[in-house]
Parts: C-alpha cells; sequence; structure tokens
C-alpha cells in the first residue's frame, strides 16, 4: 500500500500534509524548518506515524526556486519515493477542486491529494549524477561573476563620464 504526501517548500519552512485516509480525506500535518535538521527530523517523523518502509511512502513536491533541492535529495536517499510535479498541473487540479483559500498548509494538502488522484501518471524523480550537479553549480557560479563584472564596468563608466564632465 502506498501512502502520500504533499510537501509545500518555502525558504525558510515546509508544510507536510500525509493523506491518512483518501475515502475520507483523514490527513495528519505537521510544519518543519527548512534545514538539515528539519529534513531529517522529516524523515523520522514519517515513519514514525506512517509505520511503512520508506520505499512505500509517496512524497509530492513542486519546484520552488531551489529550496526544495537539498530535501529532495535527502529523502530519495533515505528510500522515499520522490515526484517533483509540474507546477502548472498542480494549479489546474487546485481549481478543479475548487480549492480557493490558499495557505501553505491547504497547498501541501493538495500536493498529497493530486499524488493520489494522478498515481499512475506521476513520474519519479531521479536525482542527477554529481557530476552534472557540480557542474551547473560553476555555471551558475560563472553566470553570477559575469554579472558582478558588467555591474562593475558600468560603474566605472558611469565614473568616468561624470569625471569627464566636470
Amino acid at each position: 500500500m502506498m501512502h502520500f504526501t504533499g510537501i509545500d517548500v518555502s525558504k525558510n519552512k515546509f508544510d507536510v500534509c500525509w493523506l491518512r485516509d483518501a475515502t475520507t480525506n483523514k490527513r495528519k500535518t505537521k510544519v518543519f524548518k527548512n534545514k538539515q535538521e528539519g529534513h531529517e527530523a522529516l524523515a523520522e517523523w514519517l515513519l514514525n506515524n506512517i509505520k511503512a518502509a520508506p520505499e512505500n511512502i509517496v512524497i509530492i513536491l513542486e519546484p520552488t526556486g531551489g529550496y526544495h533541492e537539498s530535501l529532495m535529495y535527502l529523502l530519495h536517499d533515505k528510500g522515499f519515493k520522490v515526484y517533483l510535479v509540474n507546477t502548472g498541473n498542480a494549479k489546474k487540479y487546485a481549481e478543479a477542486i475548487n480549492l480557493t483559500h490558499k495557505t501553505d498548509k491547504s497547498d501541501a494538502c493538495m500536493l498529497a491529494n493530486y499524488g493520489y488522484a494522478q498515481q499512475s501518471n506521476l513520474k519519479l524523480w531521479l536525482p542527477e549524477a554529481v557530476e552534472v550537479r557540480e557542474l551547473k553549480a560553476l555555471l551558475r557560479r560563472l553566470d553570477a561573476l559575469e554579472s558582478d563584472y558588467q555591474r562593475e564596468l558600468n560603474r566605472l563608466d558611469s565614473s568616468e563620464f561624470s569625471l569627464s564632465s566636470e
């Protein structure tokens, strides 16, 4: 038996909703800090409450500007089934179930329900190779350095212009 959990991730915290019984919509929720110790606490909380092996626990998340990544890697490494769903599809599902009062908690519960309803259509998330992640991190750093360099050139050009006009 699969157990569905939705997680709404933000910069400092993440809201979790375990769908205990989809037919009666019974659920259990909790909030954790979006830090390494919060990620570890979540894994422990899931195992202690659901009383199932990690491979029978489905985790549904949406991409959130990188704030979700370390949590996904930890959960995957611990054996949980992690699914990163398309934000647009999740939003359409929320509209279809008439979810109008949006909170982080309600979004987490919507994701758990979405996972349950769409389980045959979901694609399991698998992490990229370490080399690919390292290369992407280096490219992001290079982009930042190039932006900083261009900004400094613009400042230099601006200051030379103001000095020459005096």
